[in-house]
């Protein structure tokens, strides 16, 4: 299982133009592995600092095929940068534990 997760500090007021330069909204996404989820949560003391993560139900070999080519990637990497102060904390993770209550 992969995790994509990036901790981002938006500029004023930027959400609604980060959100359209991220992408993909609901059924929008058919390209995603079955079971994928994705979240968006705003700081509830800054609603300028946002953490995005999708949990992906696939291996390491996957991760071509869920980030797509390379020239989009980096195309929609650059239209969300206009909107980005800072990202203090971004990457691909694996994971090695789930723990349910």
């Amino acid at each position: 299982m992969l995790i994509f997760f990036s901790g981002r500090h938006l500029k004023g007021g930027h959400w609604e133009q980060f959100r359209e330069a991220w992408g993909a909204t609901g059924d929008e996404s058919p390209d995603m592995p079955e079971g994928t989820v994705i979240y968006h949560a705003r700081n509830v003391k800054d609603e300028d600092e946002v953490i995005s993560f999708g949990i992906f139900d696939v291996g390491r070999e996957s991760l071509n095929v869920i980030r797509g080519d390379e020239e989009s990637e980096l195309k929609r990497q650059e239209e969300m940068a206009k909107h980005v102060k800072d990202i203090p904390l971004e990457g691909v993770y694996e994971v090695i534990e789930e723990i349910r209550p």
